[in-house]
């Protein structure tokens, strides 16, 4: 597929070098997320020719949307009815082999678990829609990282590792923020030193701070 695309910025608009910039982000990004969707399209209607008409039974368009990279992409695809398995099925996601978590798609859910381990949920989120054209928030990073560990784990051979620790102060981050951890440990252990046991998973992001 060629897609040829013609971008004019109003140049009376714009007063400095970094307007420029992100006028020209603005443009690119649009024209990007427009060339996905039309591909998207175009290989449905191809799937919908090329289908067993047999078993799979067209039953429309349904709209739906991707958060990406380049923002979020929406466009349309057809449902088909399953005949053998009696199932709805969507034939350009089987097609793409979507491994989208929700609705973010699997590119800009790995940017987010690379970034996790260095910044807050947070910093993240404004990392990512700093640099990005698309806006996400903490919780919704939060979202993605469960899910991700959930998936990680759900396919790994082994249990998930288990371990203990011990600190003598011992933090979590919550929305942003640091906690000192509490609830019966705190009890047994009194407030000069606290033993936690936690699960080396990727379902959630702890940090720890030590004072000798």
């Amino acid at each position: 597929m060629s897609i040829t695309y013609k971008i004019e910025i109003d140049n009376e608009k714009i007063e400095n070098f970094m307007g420029l910039v992100e006028k020209a982000f603005s443009a690119v990004m649009e024209s990007g997320r427009d060339m996905v969707r039309q591909h998207m399209e175009k290989l449905d209607c191809e799937l919908l020719e090329q289908r067993d008409k047999k078993r799979y039974r067209a039953k429309g368009l349904r709209k739906t949307s991707v958060k990406t990279k380049l923002g979020t992409i929406e466009y349309e695809r057809r449902i088909y009815f399953d005949t053998e398995d009696n199932t709805h099925v969507f034939l350009l996601d089987e097609a793409m082999s979507s491994r989208c978590i929700g609705l973010v798609d699997e590119d800009l859910c790995k940017t987010i678990e690379e970034m996790i381990c260095n910044q807050s949920y947070r910093e993240t989120a404004e990392s990512i829609s700093s640099t990005t054209a698309q806006n996400i928030t903490h919780q919704a990073v939060w979202n993605i990282v469960q899910k991700a560990g959930e998936r990680a784990i759900a396919l790994s051979p082994e249990p998930a590792a288990a371990g203990s620790g011990e600190s003598k102060i011992l933090y979590e981050e919550a929305d942003g923020d640091w906690l000192k951890l509490q609830g019966k440990d705190r009890k047994k252990y009194g407030t000069s030193q606290i033993v936690a046991y936690f699960y080396l998973t990727h379902t959630f992001h702890l940090r720890c701070l030590t004072i000798s």
